[in-house]
């Protein structure tokens, strides 16, 4: 009877130790749906705007992008929006850059920076045209 009960509490040692590493892993399973938790705190930019000239006059065909990567073109009257996922507490560099060569005037490129979610405005200087060119119109 003695062993009896014995050989019972080992079978049952065996699988409360077979048990108890299956109920570890599941903490680790479960960390996979909430990535944000464990990384890097972020923020996302809701980014409403509007390009225009020295006039106040919204630009068409001017293409707001990031390290190359094209967010968003400004449509008929100057405007563009986008979302945008960042570290927390740091600034975001954006280009606008005239893509539509003359078909609205040639723009200079202007590089800006936001650090929250707002409405910006962009204002964009046309380029100077160079000698040659002036001399070509005359």
């Amino acid at each position: 009877m003695k062993k009896l009960n014995r050989s019972i509490l080992h079978a049952i040692n065996r699988c409360i130790s077979l048990i108890i590493p299956l109920l570890g892993l599941v903490p680790f399973h479960s960390c996979t749906t909430f990535m944000d938790m464990y990384g890097t705190p972020t923020i996302e930019f809701d980014i409403n705007g509007r390009v225009e000239n020295k006039l106040g006059k919204g630009i068409k065909g001017i293409e707001i992008s990031k390290y190359g990567r094209p967010l968003d073109t400004t449509n008929a009257d100057g405007t563009f929006n986008f979302t945008i996922i960042e570290p927390l507490h740091s600034s975001v560099e954006l280009l606008a850059r005239d893509i539509d060569s003359t078909q609205n005037g040639h723009y200079e490129d202007k590089t800006f920076y936001i650090t929250d979610s707002k409405d910006i405005v962009i204002t964009l200087e046309e380029k100077k045209q160079n000698n040659n060119e002036e001399n070509d119109n005359e």
